[in-house]
This record gives structure tokens, sequence and C-alpha cells, in this order.
């Protein structure tokens, strides 16, 4: 299992290592990476021969070529360059005799050819390859073709201890692997070998981060012009051998995938170290991979949260909580205050709470804890008080089940049925995006109803899963008269908002972003008779196709689905008395180019918004679900929203703070008496859904829209600048900027 933060991709970007070897410690100088003693095992492995010819590059003040000399007992002496004199001069006047101290530059060598079988470099190459430039590439290249220049052509091996960072690693395999640059690439076969030095004393950078440098060796054998040879020579280039420990066996990486694997190990070093110190109510999510499967979605997800609660962390106490499958959408699990609720009941200093991801299989509890209890006591925290017996708590003694019953031909999209873990042992069904794994995109429950109904159920209701097992007298259907989201209750509170509703009949409906079809099919069996038209719009064929075959989505003559952009089918959209809408309903997914913003920003758009109003009748609403992540974003999309002209704009809050749900009426003349007072807005909607024959007991109790209803804030746009300062406000608003949502009396 390979253990990484949830932001791990930050640590691929040169900005991070530009900061990182800013610290002031590192530039000191590399010589720490490793002491001899630290490096002994790898060098005794790889150096076996007492008569081999020995060779080291920045040498520096290190001790390493003299100790390496009298520890392993070569019979040669060890030659060891620098281009400082100064330095050099130094090192002879030690007077060891088993080293001979050069000044030379190791981009112009005057060793003869293959005087060596072994070259070392503890640092230098990463003082050469600074960064992605091209003097930096031109000066690795001219190092590189010395090293293979002074090595022996039988097995002449260059190490290299290196902290591998992105541009590093991408400079020895453009050269060793690639050929590019490299003099001696059509007659020789290079074998590059990588293992993590996994025998260190602790060292850290100014900020806590561990360094963690690697052991990289790469062989040279000459090859005569042979077809046979070259296929070897193609194949070898192809590969990479990773060791990610000491007992270990090197393992054979294409080149493709390499990066990903040395920098899983080095966010694991640099990050989890960390954590071992306990503080008041620290917060830490991170990706549990599974190795040996090709996905990139992660295995667990485990969020670490310590007490709030100073006696208690004084204990020292860890313990895990397993999350059954499907528990993870219930508010203790999926919101911050659930989460820290959950510790504080757990008693322990830290919980390590642990979630069960799409797209895996477990076999039970005990599976689980074998794989995760060597991470828990990892995460524990230093000096843990019960760190022999950490605890794995969970809820009851199922795990729940899941199963994929459809993946895209890309692997983008799929379907799986959950048995919902602990005592309900409900089954359900969802669409996940393997970009965002954590996130259900659609979600039915499939539900067991009398095979016997007067007049049977239609086919298109009707569901097969390969995990709900057949009943006596029963089918298992789509359950299309409930929703399972909690930003479409907050949506279904829109006519809650609007005094004039409820006297239309006729009801024309736009539904913007299909996915799987289930508000439309639920808004066709609720409304009835009462219902005109629905439209609804998505991009995506694929979408649709799963809607229609694993959710019972179906059209008919008032339910039409239309594959197109959203976006230019709101622009093109010809708008008279007769095409106005009474509800939109807008649920576009996130772009692929910025996940953390749902809808994409042109959908909220002044211009867009106000079209979208005024597509609607003046009884209508247009309501749509944001998600966001950052202050900056939801400063600019509050402020976008605020500019819609002739608007009332509402806003409901998400048990976390990331999802939101805007709801937008007209204003001015065309809205005019037709906002129910904040107080009657329930009373109102009881109406409403009486006037339209639905059950309001399903509505406003089982999925909460009463709730959300009373959760219903005016949205008034206050700059980020201006979000935090005291001067009180006369209506009430919610704080744009910061998101502060602070009603004002």
């Amino acid at each position: 299992m390979d253990l990484l933060p949830k932001d791990h991709k930050e640590f691929q970007k040169q900005e991070y290592w530009t900061k990182f070897f800013s610290d002031k410690k590192t530039q000191q100088g590399f010589e720490w990476y490793a002491s001899y003693e630290e490096l002994e095992y790898y060098l005794k492995h790889t150096l076996k021969d007492k008569e081999q010819r020995v060779m080291v590059t920045g040498c520096g003040n290190s001790l390493l070529s003299e100790k390496m000399h009298k520890k392993l007992n070569f019979t040669n002496k060890v030659h060891s360059i620098d281009f400082e004199e100064s330095i050099i001069k130094k090192m002879n006047n030690r007077g060891y005799e088993g080293v001979e101290y050069h000044v030379m530059d190791a981009l112009n060598m005057t060793f003869e050819p293959a005087s060596f079988d072994y070259v070392i470099d503890k640092g230098t190459l990463d003082a050469l390859c600074a960064d992605r430039s091209g003097e930096s590439a031109n000066r690795v290249v001219a190092y590189f073709n010395q090293i293979i220049k002074v090595l022996s052509v039988k097995g002449g091996t260059y190490i290299c201890v290196s902290l591998l960072q992105d541009f590093v690693l991408d400079a020895l395999i453009t050269f060793f692997s690639k050929g590019f640059g490299n003099e001696y690439a059509a007659n020789n076969i290079f074998e590059f070998r990588i293992q993590k030095i996994d025998k260190l004393t602790q060292k850290a950078t100014s900020d806590g981060q561990q360094l963690l440098p690697f052991f990289v060796t790469i062989k040279r054998t000459q090859i005569p012009q042979d077809p046979k040879f070259e296929e070897l020579r193609v194949k070898m280039s192809e590969a990479v051998y990773f060791q990610d420990s000491s007992l270990g066996k090197a393992e054979m990486q294409p080149i493709s995938g390499i990066h990903e694997r040395v920098k899983k190990e080095q966010i694991t070093q640099m990050f989890i170290p960390k954590m071992k110190e306990l503080n008041l109510a620290q917060q830490y999510e991170l990706f549990c991979f599974d190795k040996n499967q090709k996905t990139d979605i992660p295995r667990y997800t485990l969020t670490v949260i310590d007490s709030n609660d100073a006696k208690i962390l004084k204990k020292r106490t860890c313990a895990a909580f397993i999350t059954p499958q499907g528990k993870e959408r219930d508010t203790m699990i999926s919101t911050e205050i659930g989460k820290v609720s959950l510790c504080q009941q757990a008693g322990y200093s830290r919980l390590i709470i642990i979630t069960l991801n799409h797209g895996h299989k477990f076999d039970s509890i005990e599976t689980v804890k074998t794989e995760l209890s060597p991470k828990v006591v990892e995460l524990a925290p230093q000096n843990c008080s019960n760190y022999k017996e950490i605890p794995f708590l969970t809820i009851g003694q199922d795990i729940g089940q899941r199963q994929e019953v459809y993946r895209s031909a890309d692997g983008s999209i799929f379907v799986e049925d959950l048995k919902d873990g602990g005592e309900s042992n409900e089954y359900y069904r969802q669409v996940i995006f393997s970009s965002k794994p954590e996130q259900i995109q659609s979600e039915v429950i499939l539900a067991y109803r009398n095979s016997k109904k007067e007049g049977g159920w239609p086919e298109h209701v009707k569901a097969t899963s390969p995990i709900a097992p057949k009943k006596k007298q029963r089918v298992l259907v789509y359950n299309h008269d409930l929703l399972c989201c909690e930003y479409q209750y907050a949506m279904l509170a829109g006519p809650a908002l609007s005094l004039k509703i409820a006297e239309k009949t006729g009801l024309r409906v736009l539904v913007l972003g299909t996915g799987a079809g289930l508000l439309p099919m639920f808004l066709r069996g609720q409304l009835g008779d009462k219902l005109a038209e629905i439209i609804t719009v998505d991009i995506n064929s694929e979408v649709l196709k799963i809607a229609k075959e694993y959710f019972g989505f179906l059209e008919d003559d008032k339910l039409k689905s239309v594959i197109a952009d959203a976006y230019r089918f709101v622009n093109d959209y010809q708008v008279t008395p007769a095409t106005k809408f009474d509800m939109i309903f807008m649920d576009i997914n996130y772009e692929e180019d910025n996940i953390q913003l749902s809808p994409p920003r042109k959908f909220l758009s002044q211009e867009f918004l106000a079209k979208l109003l005024e597509m609607t009748t003046n009884e209508g609403f247009v309501t749509f679900n944001l998600l966001f992540y950052d202050s900056e974003t939801q400063d600019n999309v509050y402020r976008s929203i605020d500019s819609v002209p002739s608007s009332n704009k509402y806003l409901i809050e998400g048990e976390e703070d990331v999802n939101k749900v805007i709801i937008l009426t007209k204003g001015g003349k065309a809205g005019k008496n037709n906002q129910p007072a904040e107080d009657q807005r329930v009373e109102h909607m009881e109406k409403v859904l009486k006037a339209w024959g639905i059950n309001k007991g399903v509505w406003l109790t089982e999925m909460r829209v009463k709730q959300k209803i009373d959760k219903v804030q005016t949205l008034r746009y206050v700059p980020l600048s201006a979000s935090t300062s005291p001067e009180k406000k006369d209506d009430a608003t919610v704080a744009g900027g910061a998101g502060a949502a602070t009603t004002q009396d």
C-alpha cells in the first residue's frame, strides 16, 4: 500500500522543488544526503570486487571515499574529484593514502577512457541539474557523456545518490533510456535501477520535511552490431528496475510509470513524519493506493483527526474507524462537523477514519484490518500510549458490498451497485467519474416491490443487480419516487419562493445536465397531468446511454432528451411567451481542466444567468448547484450572480461549506408581488404541493425539503476584502467574498 496526502499532485510541480531547495540547510550542500554508514549496505551489495577501480565526482570535504576504501578493503586507490582547489588541497593534507584527490571539472575529465569500474555521485547530479533550463540540460548531458567515457565498457556502473526531483529523473531517463544527447547510445545497453534508501538516520529540512535520497545504478555494457542485441537494447531502454526496500525484490517498471512510483515514495517520506505530533483539532486526508492494481483511484481514503479536547489529546491514544460501504454518505462521515463529532464520541486522541473507495472490492472487515494495520501504526502519534493494540472500530459487522456493473471504454465513467453496510441493508446504484472517485455523480435506490402489482411493472423501471438477490413475489425496481442527493432536495425548494407558481398548469421544465436521468424521471412522475413538457440537455451521449440502460430513464410524449452543449443550447434558445419554462434546473458537472468548480465558470457568467431568467415565466425560477473549494473562487462566483439584473437571489448552504444551491426568481415588475414572506414559505410550499397533487410527506419530510426551505437566505455579494469588516449590513445577506453565511437583523 502507498500512502499519499490528498494534494499529492503538488509535489510534481517544479515550483515545489524550487521552494524546497531554497531551504538554508539544503543550500549548505549535498553532503548530508547520507553518510557512508547509511550507504554501506547498498555499496557492499554493489561493489563486491575488492580490486575494482572507483572514482567519486564532486567529493567536496566528504569522508565517503576514505571510509569506503577502508571499510570495503579496496586494493586500488579511490580517485575523487572536485573543481574547488581549496577543498582538494585540504583533503590531500589529510594524508590518507588510499584516496587520490584531484582538482578536476566533472564536465571535462582528464582520465583515460574506461578507467573505472564505478563512478559514484552523491548529490553532484542534483547540483548540476537545478531546474529544467537549457543551461542545466547542457551541463547534465556533458556530465553524463564524461561518466560513460571513463566507465568500463563491460559492466561499468554509474552510482548516483539523488533526491530524484522530477526534472532530475527526467534528465536520467532522457539521456540513458531515450538516448537524447547520449554519444554512446547506439552501441551500449544501459541497465537502469532505482532503490529507495530506507536505512537512514532521519534528516530534515528546517520546515520538518524528511529527505529521501535514492540509490540509482546505471550499468553500461557495450554491444556489437547485431539485431538480437539491438532488440535487447530497445527492450532495456523501455523499463527501469525499482526496489522500494532493502528486503524487497526489484520490480521492472515501464518508463511511463516510474515518475509516479518515485513520487509516491518521496511524498510518503516528506509528509508522514509531520503528522506524528498531535495538535489540537488537526486534520489530514490521505489516499492509500494499492500498487498491485493499475488504477488512479485510491483503494482507501484515510482522514486523520486529532481531538479538539486538550485533556483527551494528552492521553496520546489512537484508534481507527472503518466506514462500511455506503455509510460514507452519512452526515457523520461526509461532513466536517460529523467527523469531529465522531472523533469526540470515540474518545481517542487521534481517530483515523477509513473510507472504502469506489472501484475496489473488499471481502470483509478483517481484510481491511489486515491491509491497513501497518498504515494505522504508521499514522499513530509519536509516543502513542496504545500503539501495541490500536483498536479498529466500526458500525455492526457488515462491511457492505459493491460491484461494478458497467465501465465506459475509456474508463472515465463507471456504474456500481452498492449494498449499504450497517443495519439498513438497502441497495443503491451509483455513477462515479474516475477523475473524482470520492464524489457520487448520480444515485438511485434499488427497491423490492410486489411483483403482483395490478397492471404489472413497466419494463424500463425493472432492475437487475449482481448483488441484490432474487426474492419470491418481489421485483427489483429503480425507485424514481425518491431522490437521493441533498443538493437536489434544496433545488426542490424553488417553488416555496414563488407565490404564483401554485396556480400554474401545463408546467414546462428544463433540466440542463441529464446525468443518469433521475431528476427528470422524478419530476415526470411527481407532476403527472400538471406537466406539459420536460426537456433535458446533456453533451455526453455516453451518459444518456447509461441513464437509459442502467437507471430506467425513458423518454415519452412529455419527456424529451437533447444531446447538445447546454451552454450553446441556452445561448441559441429562441424565447417567446410559449417557449418559456416554469422551472429550470442546472446540474452541470465540472470540466476536466478545472475539477474544483461546478458548474464551469461560463455557466455562471452574468450574461448566461440572465438568459436563463429570460427563459422563465414570471412565476418561474432557476436553480443550480454550486461546488467550489476556495474563497477567491467563491468571491468571483458570488459577484457574478449578484450582478444579474432584475432578479431575486437566494442561497441554501449544504452540510459542507463547499456545496451550495442557488435559486433565482424574477425581480422588478416581472416578479412583483411574487415573493412569499419568509415565515410563510413552508406553508406556501404545502399549498403548491397540494395544488399539484404531490405527497407533501415525501417532499417535506422524507426528502427534507422543509429543512432546506428553513435554510434559505438572501444572497447579496460582499467583496472578499470587505466580508470580514465589522460594519453592520441592513438586509438579510450572505457575505459572498469570505463565504461566511451571516444573517443580519
